[in-house]
């Protein structure tokens, strides 16, 4: 039996015994009328949510979340969850929360004080070394798609998101300063750094203006074709990771990390408003310092 079975199963077997909480009820009507892009998130943290209830008596079913509750809701996600999943589901699980006091629903936050860290296992998504980016820069597959190629290329030296980098127009390049600005999609709106301003190299500059258009910069297929033809690209240069358009973003933070860059500066370039999530990428270059000072040989 899936796991959607298994839920809908347990959805109706509360409702069915009145074993629902007004908050599991509330949290449903507030999915119901939830419509942002992070809505599948969103209902993944309803469904784990009521997932957890449904191990836990049925006395304790039906009273609001408390502290304790909260708590091991969150040990429930770390233990099932790999790398930011328990983190974004918890995110998730905190805002229906916060609205439900703020409807009057829950008298207090029972969220307060409990934390999941983003990323506590460390980087979870591949990064392309220098090596790595030079076979790719060297390599053409049969066939190739050049404005996935160059979008996937911007991508590597900006950090672009694929949803930020299909919807460059040249409007957001100032040639003369060679500046790139971009409002990001995913943070547009309910962020204060959702608006990011990056330099540009000369070679990337030339590389746009190459193309030669006068609205969007590329015009990029569907996010599933994209990643197909990266893969083509990937397995002809010899690169056997795992490489996702997402894992340009983490290759551009981490590669600028390790030749110098402040913190500071990566987290503005990539518009995250705390430093807590540039801090992902430092601890995976301090891992593979240890791990580079770890191949020196033995002392005899």
């Amino acid at each position: 039996m899936n796991f959607s079975t298994i839920y809908h199963s347990i959805c109706g077997h509360l409702a069915q015994q009145n074993q629902e909480s007004d908050f599991v009820r509330f949290f449903r009507n507030y999915l119901d009328c939830y419509f942002l892009k992070d809505r599948r998130v969103m209902k993944q943290a309803f469904d784990k949510y009521l997932f957890f209830l449904s191990g836990l008596p049925p006395e304790t079913r039906k009273k609001a979340p408390n502290h304790d509750t909260v708590q091991l809701f969150a040990e429930y996600l770390e233990a099932g969850s790999k790398g930011c999943g328990a983190y974004s589901t918890y995110s998730r699980f905190k805002k229906a929360v916060r609205k439900a006091v703020d409807s009057g629903i829950l008298k207090k936050d029972p969220c307060k004080g409990i934390r999941i860290s983003p990323g506590a296992n460390g980087l979870t998504k591949d990064i392309l070394s220098d090596d790595e980016i030079r076979r790719l820069l060297e390599t053409h597959p049969a066939k190739e798609n050049p404005d996935i190629r160059n979008a996937f290329i911007v991508s590597l030296y900006t950090g672009l998101r694929y949803c930020d980098v299909r919807n460059l127009r040249y409007s957001d390049i100032d040639f003369s300063n060679k500046l790139l600005t971009v409002n990001q999609s995913k943070t547009r709106g309910r962020c204060a750094n959702s608006l990011v301003h990056i330099p540009l190299r000369d070679d990337i500059i030339q590389l746009i203006a190459a193309s030669g258009k006068d609205t969007q910069l590329f015009a990029l297929p569907s996010h599933p074709t994209c990643l197909k033809a990266l893969r083509t690209w990937t397995k002809e240069a010899g690169i056997s990771k795992h490489i996702t358009w997402h894992c340009a973003r983490h290759t551009f933070a981490s590669n600028i990390l390790k030749n110098g860059a402040d913190v500071r500066v990566v987290a503005d370039l990539l518009g995250h408003s705390s430093l807590k999530y540039v801090e992902i990428y430092t601890r995976a270059i301090d891992q593979k310092k240890i791990q580079a000072v770890n191949s020196l040989p033995p002392l005899k």
